[in-house]
């Protein structure tokens, strides 16, 4: 924050109210205490690494405020002392936002290890925080370190939520159905495709929540749980779709998941059914034109000729 009070005392100069070396004296008095109360943050790692720039600035600024009290130009040393103040602040400000930023990165990397697993890592409640982080960081490399502060501050306070521990940690009857209907539809659909990387059940996923819930982490294995019935819904459309109606061989089947994943297959083999479905209807809707002609041909009366 921008000290007003130098700029009263050169106001006092310039109305006569001051002596102009007792405003001099000050002025290199506050300098010096800007100088001295910024050794650490002009030495810093930290703002060398994100924003060198800062230490220039901040260098000409005490060169130029030093050399304008040299000549007795007040005015402009006020300008450059204000201008030193500013690169602190922002120095200041990195340095914060950094900091703020290693807290919510270790939040983050703390949540990511309690989800375990690719498949639970990769769901929106887990994945979401490393891309906050990513924000932040590229608010300090744009010079907004308030708003990177900020935006660690919220990244951290969310990974402070998902990773409290709860007083009760047995299952309820409907959470411990939702993890049964999965775990089913996992065993259902396993014919069908031979992608364990994303089966629940082998690659450990469920075990996982389970162990979560146990341990008191309800919110985040709440949330988790939520997400992955979310990302399995292609799973149970297309066991809808399959239960409904016979498919081709489970040879054919894996091969189009594969390749379409489940939403895409379902979609496939709907567009198959609607082409022949229109092929019978256009061979329907001849037939029923060709009867309605021969119809008309039967009920219309001979022409009566008066010659």
């Amino acid at each position: 924050m921008i000290d007003r009070t130098i700029d009263r005392l050169l106001w006092r100069c310039e109305f006569g109210s001051m002596a102009p070396e007792i405003v001099t004296l000050e002025l290199r008095d506050r300098l010096q205490r800007l100088r001295d109360g910024s050794i650490d943050l002009h030495g810093s790692p930290i703002v060398r690494l994100w924003n060198e720039a800062l230490i220039a600035e901040y260098d000409a600024a005490v060169h130029s405020a030093v050399r304008m009290l040299d000549v007795g130009d007040r005015r402009a040393a006020v300008q450059q002392i204000h201008r030193c103040e500013r690169a602190i602040d922002a120095m200041r400000g990195l340095v914060r936002a950094h900091e703020n930023i290693e807290r919510a990165t270790a939040a983050m990397e703390q949540i990511d290890a309690m989800a375990a697993t690719p498949q639970l890592r990769r769901l929106p409640t887990v994945a979401s925080l490393a891309q906050i982080v990513d924000v932040a960081k590229l608010c300090i490399i744009e010079g907004k370190y308030g708003q990177a502060s900020h935006v660690a501050e919220v990244c951290a306070r969310i990974a402070g939520s998902l990773s409290r521990r709860s007083a009760g940690r047995d299952l309820s009857p409907d959470t411990r159905e939702r993890i049964s209907t999965v775990r089913e539809l996992c065993i259902s659909t396993r014919p069908f495709s031979d992608d364990s990387e994303n089966d629940a059940i082998r690659n450990s996923t469920l075990s996982t929540l389970q162990s979560l819930f146990a341990g008191g982490y309800a919110m985040l294995a709440s949330r988790l749980l939520s997400e992955l019935e979310v990302q399995m819904s292609g799973r149970r459309r297309f066991l809808h779709h399959v239960q409904r109606r016979p498919l081709a061989s489970e040879e054919e089947i894996r091969a189009v998941v594969r390749e379409r994943s489940w939403d895409g297959a379902v979609d496939h083999y709907l567009n198959l059914s609607i082409a022949r479905y229109a092929g019978t209807l256009a061979e329907l809707s001849y037939r029923a034109d060709a009867v309605d002609a021969v119809l008309r041909d039967a009920i219309t009366p001979p022409e009566i000729s008066h010659e």
